[in-house]
């Protein structure tokens, strides 16, 4: 958790000041739930709660994050299972998840800018 607190405030900068999409895929329960650091017990239990229901693969949800300037932006969460093999649980259904989950968000190739 000290590296995640450490290098907060400067991913908070970079995705409110810098990225310029809205929409972000996190992929596995630690990502998710980075979107939690320093916030209220309140929005910290509106996660968890979240990523406890049933849907979570197929349901989206809204954040606001702040940077140290006290700038804010909302982002909507759409979370995936973690890729790796460990995961046992998740690994074979990947695939098709985030197959879904790239249509559910209409991303396909000419209307994506890199």
């Amino acid at each position: 958790m000290k590296v995640k607190r450490h290098f907060h405030g400067l991913m908070n900068e970079i995705l409110i000041s810098r990225w310029e999409g809205r929409t972000l895929i996190t992929l596995g329960r630690e990502a998710f739930l980075w979107f939690g650091i320093g916030r209220s017990k309140e929005e910290r239990a509106r996660l968890e709660a979240f990523w406890k229901q049933e849907d979570r693969f197929e349901s989206s949800i809204e954040v606001t994050l702040e940077d140290d300037r006290g700038e804010t932006q909302t982002f909507t969460l759409y979370p995936l299972p973690h890729p790796s093999p460990l995961n046992q649980t998740w690994y074979a259904r990947f695939p098709a998840l985030l197959k879904q989950r790239l249509e559910q968000l209409e991303v396909r190739q000419g209307n994506l800018t890199l």
